[in-house]
């Protein structure tokens, strides 16, 4: 995606457009998202940040904030970030599931979890819904 801004074969507006489709049409099926910033992504797709993220669209678990010292650092390096992904309760669980936010849906079979604590960020990326995000792991649920 990086290479393909920088050339000029994808504008970052195109690459937020094409993600922002993505979770209008998945994630009702999967509930990656428990926040979405969707007006400040397209604003900041239309003027980019300079930096090595440049354009790219990311997202982060929501167990961090909008203005954490992560989601900071990623803004600042140009990233784009569309919205914070669902945890199990106090990011304690095995599976993405409380009764707060709801169930996330695996995008490859949703009769199961992605798994937790960061099941919220893994359906994201796996269902293209983002590019990349900032999840945690205190027990092995992104490894």
């Amino acid at each position: 995606m990086r290479d393909q801004l920088r050339s000029g074969a994808l504008t970052p507006a195109e690459l937020m457009d094409a993600h922002i489709a993505a979770i209008e049409r998945d994630n009702p099926r999967l509930n990656a998202f428990t926040e979405l910033f969707l007006d400040e992504a397209r604003a900041a797709a239309r003027a980019p940040r300079p930096g090595p993220l440049s354009g790219i669209p990311l997202t982060i678990k929501s167990s961090l904030s909008y203005d954490s010292t992560a989601a900071r650092r990623l803004r600042h390096s140009g990233a784009i970030l569309l919205g914070r992904t669902n945890t199990p309760p106090f990011l304690m669980n095995y599976e993405t599931d409380n009764s707060e936010t709801g169930r996330t849906n695996n995008p490859l079979d949703v009769t199961l979890t992605p798994g937790g604590s960061s099941g919220g960020e893994a359906a994201a990326i796996a269902a293209c819904m983002s590019a990349g995000g900032i999840g945690s792991d205190g027990g092995g649920s992104i490894r």
